[in-house]
C-alpha cells in the first residue's frame, strides 16, 4: 500500500511541477524487476546502484506513529479518511450524472449473469476488508473484555 501511495503522491507533486528523483521514489527491487532499462539512472554508492522509496518509507513511518500514539487517534484519522473517500465518490457520481447516455445501456449485460457474478466476486474480495477485524483483534490485549466493556458502555450511554 505504501508503494502505491508513494506513486500517487509523486504523481500529485508532478501536477504542481515538483519532480521527485526517480531513485528516491522507487525501490531497487522494482527497478531490477520492472524497469531494468532505468538502472543507469540510479546513483552509484560504494560500487552499488542505489534506489530508495522515500515517500513510501515516510508514509509507513507516519502510519506507525499514528498507531503508536493511540487507538482513539487512529480511529479519528480512519473516520476522516472514510469521510474523504465518500465525499470523493459523491462528487464523482454527481459530476458523472450529467454524462449519462442511455444508449450505452444496450446490451445491458453482454456477458449475462455469469459476468455479473464474476465481477461481483472480484470486487467483494478486493475491497471488503474482511481481515480488518482480525488485525484489530490481534493487537488487543484482552479482546473479550474489551468487547464486553465496549458493548456495556454503549448500552449505558443509550439509556
Amino acid at each position: 500500500m505504501a508503494v502505491a501511495w508513494s506513486d500517487y503522491f509523486t504523481s500529485f507533486l508532478r501536477v504542481f511541477g515538483i519532480h521527485f528523483p526517480y531513485w528516491l521514489s522507487t525501490s531497487y527491487r522494482d527497478v531490477m524487476i520492472a524497469y531494468p532499462q532505468r538502472l543507469p539512472e540510479l546513483p552509484i554508492v560504494l560500487g552499488h546502484h542505489v534506489a530508495v522509496n522515500v515517500p513510501g518509507a515516510v508514509i509507513v513511518a507516519i502510519i506507525t506513529w499514528l498507531l503508536v500514539i493511540g487507538i482513539k487517534e487512529s480511529a479519528r484519522v480512519n473516520n476522516a479518511m472514510v469521510i474523504l473517500k465518500l465525499a470523493v465518490l459523491a462528487v464523482f457520481v454527481g459530476v458523472g450524472a450529467f454524462y449519462i447516455d442511455p444508449r450505452n445501456w444496450t446490451p445491458f449485460a453482454p456477458n449475462g449473469w455469469t459476468g455479473i457474478h464474476q465481477g461481483a466476486a472480484i470486487v467483494f474480495f478486493a475491497y471488503i476488508g474482511f481481515d480488518a477485524v482480525s488485525t484489530a483483534a490481534e493487537e488487543t490485549k484482552d479482546p473479550q473484555r474489551a468487547m464486553r466493556s465496549g458493548s456495556s458502555a454503549r448500552s449505558a450511554s443509550a439509556r
